[in-house]
Parts: C-alpha cells; sequence; structure tokens
C-alpha cells in the first residue's frame, strides 16, 4: 500500500466532481475526505488537521469564502484553494485562501497549487 503524502479536505456539492477529483488526488498519493458542505467541513477540521482545504464556493449553507475564514481561524496553516465555476478569486482570497481555479480546471494545475504549498508528508 502507498503512503499517503498528505491529506485534502474536498468541500463540494458536486457528486461528480467529488467523485472525480478525490480519484485522481488519490491516485497522486493523496488522502482524501469529501464533504458536502461548509457545516460538515467544519466538524471534520475540528477533529482532524488537513494540510489542504479546496472548496467550492456555492454551496448550501456556509460560502467557501466563509468557510475560508473559518478555516484561517481553526487551522491558520492550512493551504486554501477556493474553487468555482464563476469568478469570485476576490471573494477568496480577501477570506483567506491561498489559490483559486476557475471551473472547469484541469486537474494537473491542482497539483501546481499544491506543490507551490508543498503539501506532502
Amino acid at each position: 500500500m502507498r503512503k499517503s503524502i498528505g491529506s485534502i479536505l474536498l468541500v463540494d456539492d458536486n457528486e461528480d466532481l467529488r467523485i472525480a477529483l478525490s480519484a485522481f488526488l488519490q491516485r497522486c498519493g493523496y488522502e482524501v475526505t469529501s464533504c458536502t458542505c461548509g457545516e460538515e467541513a467544519l466538524a471534520s477540521a475540528r477533529v482532524r488537521k488537513y494540510c489542504a482545504v479546496i472548496s467550492d464556493y456555492e454551496m448550501p449553507g456556509i460560502s467557501g469564502a466563509e468557510l475560508a475564514k473559518m478555516f484561517r481561524c481553526l487551522h491558520p496553516d492550512v493551504l486554501f484553494i477556493g474553487i468555482s465555476c464563476i469568478d469570485c478569486r476576490a471573494e477568496f482570497l480577501t477570506a483567506g485562501a491561498d489559490g483559486f481555479l476557475r471551473k472547469p480546471f484541469d486537474f494537473p494545475d491542482l497539483l501546481d497549487h499544491l506543490a507551490q504549498r508543498h503539501c506532502a508528508a
């Protein structure tokens, strides 16, 4: 069994994207926990620390930008990457996110963001 190079929390209400992105990241050696909303993500973050969070912007309940703010309080050093089909880069970055990718994005571009912050064990 391959050793995980880091743990990632993936937050998106789109099931198809969660499944595809989780599978890709797992093939790349990451351990992935998936959540469908911000509330679920916060609950998970209270019991476990992740090297990175990848979050959609538009979700039921807490938005991705609000989630980024909350994560900065819980885990100030976590890499937080916002993703969305709308251009909300400014909202994510103002809230404390480290990066933003506009959907649809190439999965290798996400790996570049993770590598820049050394999200690995």
